[in-house]
């Protein structure tokens, strides 16, 4: 099911994947619990350390059933599955002529966030590799009746065209103390 997003003019719609969830849960593709600790110091909480984890092993079995389902000779390798790698993406599916895609996984407990911290090596990645790059982004994590998968791809094409919008955000220590100088 392809999902479109508003408000875009018919002509020129936006259409990013979303996965629902009756697939995720009747093939058996949702993640019981997560089985590692935090040894990831990127990680501000547990908590955003557990939804992360949760999200990219419901991703990784995803695209495990589907590419096996479609019968592709494909390789999957999850970065992270044994600890964090620091790398701009979480998984890599390559196929039998080496052509590699590359996936990000950002993922919420809530079902209408639509935004999330990305980092300057994960923006250079897209705008580097253009089709072969994309954010998979898991909304519900924890909630097996609930959860779903949007798809965003062409990255820097739908930036350009405004369908996505990057912000900046200021992590000063220090607030502004309303024009006291000290």
């Amino acid at each position: 099911m392809e999902y479109s997003m508003s408000p875009t003019p018919a002509s020129t719609i936006v259409l990013f994947e979303h996965i629902e969830t009756k697939l995720l849960t009747v093939n058996g593709i949702c993640p019981d619990i997560v089985h590692h600790t935090n040894d990831d110091q990127s990680c501000p909480t547990k908590s955003d350390w557990v939804t992360g984890r949760w999200g990219e092993e419901l991703v990784y079995n995803y695209l495990k059933w589907k590419h096996r389902s479609q019968g592709k000779n494909i390789h999957i390798t999850w970065l992270n599955e044994t600890s964090e790698s620091g790398e701009p993406y979480d998984i890599i599916i390559e196929d039998s002529k080496n052509t590699c895609d590359y996936i990000e996984v950002k993922s919420t407990v809530s079902n209408h966030c639509h935004a999330f911290p990305i980092s300057i090596e994960q923006v250079s990645w897209f705008m580097k590799l253009k089709n072969n790059y994309y954010i998979y982004r898991v909304y519900n994590v924890f909630n097996k009746q609930q959860v779903c998968i949007r798809i965003l791809n062409n990255l820097r094409e739908n930036l350009h065209k405004h369908y996505l919008s990057l912000e900046m955000k200021i992590n000063d220590p220090n607030p502004i103390n309303n024009g006291d100088t000290q």
